[in-house]
């Protein structure tokens, strides 16, 4: 995703749509234009590696309790979770809100099988999909242009 600006799936399309946030645009051009952040991210993917080992070595027979946890219980303190998190981030009932409604597409939409991956690239890839054609349209003298260039 990085090194040609293709999302592979869907975390790395949400991690290209951060960085595209940040006005960082993925591709080629991230490693030449900002080689300290793409050095950065390097340093810190190195650090995480080392940390994850080594809380996932102590931390195993801890984590395997999860499993024993009843399954009513579960997914109620989940969705706890979820409502305080969905909370805490503004101090706002409306993120709440908003959380229970997408959480409830989702569901309904998993139901019907639909997939969401097209809907999060569209999303993500969207905005740049508009600016290029944009772009070609106002280069191309609009679509007359574009048609007349084709034959």
């Amino acid at each position: 995703m990085m090194g040609l600006g293709i999302p592979r799936d869907t975390m790395t399309a949400v991690l290209m749509g951060a960085l595209l946030i940040q006005g960082l645009r993925p591709g080629p051009l991230l490693f030449r234009d900002h080689p300290s952040f793409v050095a950065a991210v390097y340093v810190a993917l190195s650090i995480a590696t080392v940390l994850t080992t080594a809380f996932g070595l102590l931390g195993a027979r801890v984590f395997a309790r999860v499993v024993t946890v009843p399954k009513p219980i579960l997914p109620a303190t989940i969705a706890v979770l979820c409502v305080v998190g969905s909370y805490a981030v503004n101090n706002s009932l409306f993120d709440v809100n908003v959380m229970l409604a997408l959480g409830a597409l989702g569901y309904v939409g998993q139901k019907a099988r639909f997939p969401m991956v097209p809907i999060v690239f569209g999303r993500i890839l969207g905005p740049m999909f508009e600016e290029n054609l944009r772009r070609t349209l106002v280069l191309s003298g609009g679509l007359a242009g574009l048609c007349a260039a084709a034959h």
